[in-house]
């Protein structure tokens, strides 16, 4: 009987696990559909930008050839293959749990990215405490906010969250073109619209399936990108 049991329960498992990954896979052969059309897309913005200001959309774009100049291929590969779509999906989705220590999580390395960004000195000695306390900070102001509270807030705001989450993670993105190019800073938005797509399957595949769906798509992207980028 336990043998059975056993064997029923994984089996279960095993057909949830394929069910899901079915899902999260069509949600992101979804965004890799969109990104073929902008990609498109934007061989003519580039074209006019070109014929207009005189310079590419693509100047200043750090590439991940450049990344690898930078720091090797091994550490590249572990920094955008699984580094930052493990920390992005703490920063810009956990948090729509709206359980508090997910929200804390998410704030402290939202925080951590943003002073990545911000900061010219990133290994600064400062950075963490400093992030520290500003998240405990906020932790006195959320820690007596109910479970309830926080449901009742969820069900109200659930979308408002969701477009603050997609928001966020797409346009911090226009940070891999620094430094921005005054002429043209009306074609940066466009330049991010991979971002916020991905964003949004992001979103649905974290809110359906789970947090780990999540990070596993995010990472299956990464992955494919940079595989393709050092191929072609």
């Amino acid at each position: 009987m336990f043998y059975f049991n056993v064997k029923t329960n994984l089996k279960n498992i095993f057909h949830r696990i394929v069910f899901n990954a079915k899902i999260a896979l069509k949600y992101y052969s979804m965004n890799i559909s969109f990104l073929c059309l902008w990609a498109f897309l934007s061989i003519w913005v580039d074209w006019l930008v070109r014929s207009n200001y005189g310079v590419s959309i693509w100047q200043n774009n750090l590439g991940i050839k450049a990344v690898i100049k930078q720091k090797g291929l091994w550490q590249t590969l572990l920094f955008i293959g699984f580094h930052m779509p493990i920390l992005e999906e703490i920063s810009f989705r956990l948090w729509l749990s709206f359980k508090k220590y997910h929200i804390l999580t998410g704030f402290f390395f939202l925080l951590y990215i943003i002073s990545g960004l911000l900061d010219t000195y990133c290994e600064s000695i400062f950075r963490v405490p400093f992030i520290a306390v500003l998240t405990s900070i906020f932790w006195l102001f959320i820690k007596d906010i109910s479970s309830e509270s926080m449901v009742r807030f969820s069900s109200k705001n659930l979308n408002y969250a969701k477009l603050l989450s997609i928001a966020l993670f797409g346009f911090m993105h226009i940070a891999n073109f620094i430094p921005l190019d005054v002429k043209i800073l009306f074609v940066y938005p466009f330049l991010v619209i991979p971002q916020l797509i991905a964003g949004y399957y992001l979103t649905k595949i974290r809110l359906e399936l789970g947090f780990m769906w999540s990070v596993s798509i995010h990472i299956l992207n990464n992955l494919l990108s940079f595989i393709l980028n050092i191929a072609v």
